[in-house]
């Protein structure tokens, strides 16, 4: 080419944008190439409101708007704006960033010459060639925002491009409706009113520039066009809140059968935080039900990755209570301590949490067998929710106090007044859950005592069952109740009441909670032992021998084989005591001495 050529290629990269929208005003080709419906029938040569006149011989765009043509034949709509971007609308999927070319224009002098022909598809000259494509392209770089998508988030831009693009279409021509907007108000100067047309009937898929000015204009979100409906947010929120309902109302079977629901829905639309949500309460569920393995796992997956929240440290206690619950104590110490660092780092060590996370772990320990360190840990958790000031925190310390100092020395009165204390703490903070646990172990201190007290601890026992399905407490927690009662009835000679209530303990303790099926299969052998079935009872201590096998080695287990042991001699099976004496002295850290019997010491003669 020449310099003439040249300087006209060189204008042709900063000349001006029209005033007008090329979809609003005739003689401006479509991306098919055919001109507007407003021109089409148009006599040749004829004035069109605000353009200069077509030769009847020669087909060029308006003398103030320059159009460059693609490989692939797009045509590009420029706004009135003075510096913009024009996005190229392809016939198949409609303007998409990365897929389109861009061109960038700018407003001309007044007075400068016409464009040269060859601009638009069908035409030659010499502005059609490859090489001033190129350049044009080259120069024309897409700015920053658009670079970035203008800051959009990341999550946002990848529903834009995987929702249904009918679904999509129905929210924007909802919003539209909502807001009393037409077609084109909501379309602007970057698209027409038809092109908005076929993308609210699903036919096309609009890249995330346009959709979030769209929304913009319309008075929403992107958010709200491609995340997730409000409606179906609201009504999975509303999911999870019955769920949530029916943990502390006692039933975790149908929390858990919303929280499913709720984690699958919310896995589908991508929303972390309410699937995050929904597992915790599928975990707490599980637990509930006494499918500590499956909850185990879940929990493991929560508490993978730290966080400076609450949170956090509630998952942290839950999975170390799981564990002590299936009689996996080094896990349970070990979920505490090798969390303690992290929980200082984040600034989490003066919340609530932490200290009743400490607390889990003494108890882990006392359950292994270390009273000694199970007492350290609790005294130092006490002086800690002191100064915090926290009162489920120092309710949770007195607590464990109260049963480390039953464990040493017996139902005595320094135990019973550490577990008021506690009681007192968790009824200020209105904690349901923790009240029917203290006050089984309550119940336990009075059973425990010289002489013991039975018909207080029945009377403790009914507050403590009313709490439990108030607070949807754990099976677990539950069986724990009911072998209580049972302990409490046998010594009230209720054989019947207790042999019942027994039962419904075993029945209620999940699989992995050897230990208390273990307390109920003895306790109805000692019911059958004082009637007189003397093959009934051996078949039950059997039965108990059988759980208590699986229930490791701990303190509550090696003294339950002691009592197993003198209960098997009574009932005339030597063997059978003499394996469970081996038991015992295989278990670590027995200290049965002062620790309160978990199978009452009955005669026959009292239930008569």
């Amino acid at each position: 080419m020449g310099t003439a050529s040249s300087s006209a290629t060189k204008a042709a990269r900063t000349d001006l944008v029209p005033d007008r929208d090329p979809v609003r005003h005739p003689a401006v080709m479509r991306h098919d190439g055919s001109p507007s419906h407003d021109s089409g029938n148009a006599p040749a040569g004829a004035m069109v409101a605000g353009s200069n006149p077509v030769s009847p011989t020669e087909s060029k765009p308006p003398p103030d708007r320059r159009f460059c043509r693609s490989a692939g034949g797009f045509s590009l709509f420029a706004s009135r704006l003075t510096s913009i971007s024009a996005f190229v609308e392809t016939a198949a999927d409609g303007p998409m960033w990365g897929r389109s070319e861009t061109i960038h224009v700018v407003r001309r002098d007044a007075g400068q010459a016409p464009p040269p022909p060859g601009l638009l598809p069908g035409h030659t000259g010499p502005y059609a060639d490859t090489e001033y494509l190129r350049r044009a392209r080259q120069t024309c770089a897409p700015p920053a925002c658009c670079r970035h998508n203008g800051g959009v988030d990341p999550r946002l831009v990848e529903l834009s491009r995987t929702i249904d693009a009918a679904e999509l279409g129905r929210r924007i021509r909802n919003a539209r409706l909502a807001a009393g907007m037409t077609q084109p108000q909501v379309a602007g100067d970057e698209v027409s009113a038809a092109y908005l047309s076929r993308i609210e009937d699903g036919q096309r898929r609009p890249e995330v520039g346009l959709l979030s000015r769209m929304a913009e204009r319309m008075g929403t979100t992107l958010e709200a066009l491609v995340g997730t409906a409000p409606d179906k947010l609201h009504e999975l929120r509303l999911q999870l809140d019955h769920a949530e309902l029916y943990l502390v109302s006692g039933q975790p079977g149908r929390a858990l059968d919303l929280a499913d629901a709720v984690v699958e829905a919310s896995q589908e639309i991508n929303d972390v935080a309410l699937a995050t949500a929904a597992l915790r309460v599928r975990a707490r569920s599980l637990e509930g039900i006494g499918r500590l393995d499956e909850a185990i796992v879940l929990l493991e997956d929560l508490t993978d990755k730290p966080r400076s929240d609450a949170g956090w440290l509630k998952d942290l206690i839950a999975l170390s209570r799981c564990y002590r619950e299936t009689g996996d104590l080094l896990e349970a110490i070990a979920i505490g301590e090798k969390a303690s660092a992290t929980i200082e780092e984040l600034g989490l060590d003066g919340l609530t949490e932490a200290i009743q996370l400490s607390v889990t772990v003494a108890a882990a320990y006392h359950e292994k067998g270390d009273v000694g360190q199970a007492v350290r840990i609790c005294m130092r958790a006490i002086d800690a929710a002191e100064r915090q000031g926290s009162l489920v925190a120092k309710a949770s310390a007195y607590w464990n106090a109260s049963i480390f100092e039953a464990d040493a020395n017996g139902a005595t009165p320094d135990a019973l007044r550490l577990a008021q204390r506690a009681l007192m703490l968790f009824e200020q903070a209105d904690d349901n859950r923790n009240l029917a646990k203290l006050r089984a172990e309550m119940a336990n201190l009075h059973l425990s005592m010289d002489p013991p007290d039975p018909r207080t601890a029945v009377s403790i026992l009914d507050r403590a069952e009313e709490e439990l399905v108030l607070s949807g407490g754990s099976a677990a927690e539950a069986a724990r109740v009911h072998v209580t009662r049972a302990r409490a009835l046998l010594l009230l000679g209720d054989l019947q009441g207790a042999s019942d209530a027994a039962r419904l303990g075993k029945d209620l303790s999940p699989e992995s909670a050897s230990l208390l099926r273990a307390c109920a299969e003895a306790i109805r052998g000692k019911v059958a032992a004082m009637r007189g079935e003397s093959e009934q009872a051996r078949a039950r201590y059997r039965e108990s021998v059988l759980a208590l096998t699986a229930a490791g080695s701990d303190r509550g287990a090696a003294r339950l084989w002691f009592e197993l042991a003198e209960l098997l001699a009574e009932a005339g099976d030597t063997q059978g005591a003499m394996d469970a004496y081996r038991s015992a002295a295989a278990s670590s850290g027995l200290g049965t001495q002062a620790a309160p019997a978990l199978i009452p010491r009955v005669t026959a003669e009292r239930s008569s």
